[in-house]
């Protein structure tokens, strides 16, 4: 179905498999011209081919906020769904991070590093034998700072310029600056070693020998919120009442959003918890059960506590809510917090396992409490101007404190709205007496008047 020739990426299957960005780059180059008239020259084929629109978007190729063309929006989507086809590689996934789309936020900014880096020793030994050089998926990762082979510092600067190495020259190679074409490559006697693994280094390895031997191929959606959230709920019993330093950096002080977490972020909870980045991609609620059994093992805890709730909880919460649900209109609700407190749950454990119900038990209960709290504050302001009110003029309730205390304890109105109602009174009832002691009035004036009157906020018209 092509005419293209066919180019297999380096390092297949293990843990230097090249990155897109680089094996796009020696396609084009294989085709004898450069990444971009290669990319208009695949957007033509493609949609006289198929008889489809494809967006091949040549600043990814040399901007893109500076990110290499790795990781997995939509623009390294359509490379890939292109380039495989045309190049005969169904597996060229595998040089991007393609694979973690679905569990990470929605932009790679977090999981890759602006600009190349490249380990020195690689390619000064590529030069030196002669082979083929190549830039690493790994190496675009942020969280590595060294070549985990060699543990060299990687190098993302250009050793005669200065300058940082943003893109490929188009013409003079990868191992040559893109901006003054000096060659790049570096004497041994210039490499910073780096004999100690940064942080998340083990985990960024593990992950991209995963996508490359196929181990990896795809993630759960929403992985890291459904390890978290039943990490969450098992640690749950022995998290309440600890104050240590090392547990408010744990599950519990996690707030889940709807928003997918930025791969540093899963590598931070991944070591806080213990588990492998590449586990919890696959198989969530697994990783959250060893996370807990670690987290359960720190603890001189009692052999009988479970670290899960019984399965009668769920059915009681699941009966619970259904019964709610199922009252006519107008039925009383109780918030979503004491619900989960009657029950003896919270509400991270009803909004897992209930999430449907979950969700219309909150929006009836909200819709029931606003229009509870409008009633009753219409109740308060009548039987304010009713009696209360004059009470307070006349003396017979010493402070507006007092009064608000009063108007709380008759209606059940909260404090604040109370303290409104009963400025707002005074303050209306100031203006009619003002209105009542003039002697001139307008039209207007003396319908505010009347209608004051007949409200209750002055005597009462006869």
């Amino acid at each position: 179905m092509s005419n293209y020739f066919s180019l297999k990426p380096m390092g297949e299957g293990t843990d230097e498999i090249e990155n897109f960005h680089s094996y796009f780059y020696r396609f084009a180059k294989l085709h004898s011209t450069s990444m971009i008239p290669m990319a208009r020259h695949l957007t033509d084929w493609w949609q006289s081919t198929f008889d489809e629109p494809v967006s091949l978007k040549e600043v990814y190729l040399h901007k893109a906020n500076r990110l290499p063309l790795c990781g997995y929006s939509d623009a390294v989507v359509n490379y890939v769904k292109v380039l495989s086809i045309a190049a005969h590689q169904p597996d060229l996934y595998r040089t991007t991070i393609l694979v973690i789309r679905s569990a990470a936020d929605t932009v790679s900014h977090g999981a890759l590093r602006r600009g190349r880096a490249w380990c020195p020793a690689c390619m000064y030994w590529s030069e030196k034998e002669g082979s083929t050089y190549y830039d690493r998926l790994l190496w675009t990762l942020a969280a590595m700072k060294r070549c985990p082979v060699h543990r060299i510092a990687l190098v993302s600067h250009c050793p005669s310029c200065g300058v940082q190495q943003l893109c490929y020259h188009s013409l003079a190679g990868m191992t040559h600056c893109a901006k003054c074409l000096d060659s790049l490559v570096q004497l041994p006697n210039t490499w910073v070693q780096s004999p100690h693994p940064e942080f998340g280094e083990s985990d960024c390895v593990a992950l991209v020998s995963a996508i490359a031997d196929g181990t990896l191929t795809a993630s759960v959606p929403r992985a890291f919120m459904i390890f978290c959230e039943e990490l969450r709920s098992l640690a749950e019993p022995f998290m309440k009442g600890r104050n240590s330093p090392d547990l408010r950096v744990g599950p519990r002080s996690w707030r889940m959003t709807q928003i997918n977490p930025m791969l540093g972020t899963m590598l931070k909870r991944c070591h806080i918890s213990g588990v492998r980045l590449v586990d919890v991609l696959t198989d969530p609620i697994g990783a959250a059960r060893v996370a807990g059994q670690l987290a359960y093992s720190g603890f001189n805890l009692p052999a009988t506590l479970k670290p899960r709730r019984t399965p009668e909880v769920a059915k009681k919460v699941h009966a619970h809510l259904v019964r709610a649900i199922a009252r006519p209109e107008g039925t009383p609700f109780v918030s979503f917090s004491l619900l989960a407190e009657s029950l003896g749950v919270s509400k991270g454990f009803i909004r897992y396992r209930e999430p449907v119900l979950s969700k219309t038990y909150i929006a009836r209960a909200q819709a029931w409490i606003v229009g509870h709290r409008k009633q009753t504050k219409r109740l308060a302001r009548v039987l304010l101007v009713a009696g209360p009110m004059h009470a307070y003029l006349a003396g017979q309730i010493k402070s507006q404190d007092d009064l608000v205390d009063h108007l709380c304890a008759e209606t059940g109105v909260r404090k604040h709205v109370a303290r409104l109602l009963v400025s707002q009174a005074l303050s209306r009832n100031v203006k009619l007496r003002r209105l009542e002691a003039s002697s001139e009035l307008s039209y207007n004036e003396k319908a505010v008047l009347w209608k004051g009157k007949r409200a209750g906020y002055l005597r009462p018209v006869r």
